[in-house]
């Protein structure tokens, strides 16, 4: 976070992507429980994307009501989806191989909207 100044185009990205690592991280320690919000983290590209995205919904019929609407949208419903199957797969596995761990990351592609 250091090398990219707050007023940079890239430092919310800079900051979601090392919000997601570290919700990772976590995640991946045999010693602590991943707290909930960590989904929320994983979700923050997202939400970010939509917000860009629906700026002038926002502006008519304010940030509460976006923030019921999007739970909705076809996107956020595929990243909800994604999220609830992987911890289902993954907190039944005793480790996780690297096959299935590509795999993962391959299709956790669905957090970052257009990549």
């Amino acid at each position: 976070m250091s090398e990219i100044p707050d007023e940079h185009t890239w430092s919310t990205y800079a900051q979601d992507v090392l919000i997601c690592v570290n919700a990772g991280l976590v995640a991946a320690s045999a010693e602590e429980r991943p707290k909930p919000i960590a989904i929320e983290y994983a979700l923050e590209p997202l939400v970010a994307f939509m917000e860009n995205r629906d700026t002038d919904t926002i502006r008519v019929y304010g940030r509460n009501r976006w923030n019921v609407q999007i739970i909705e949208d076809p996107a956020m419903e595929a990243a909800i989806g994604f999220l609830r199957n992987m911890i289902a797969e993954v907190s039944q596995a005793m480790s996780v191989d690297s096959v299935t761990y590509n795999r993962l990351v391959g299709d956790a592609g669905i957090l970052r909207p257009g990549a």
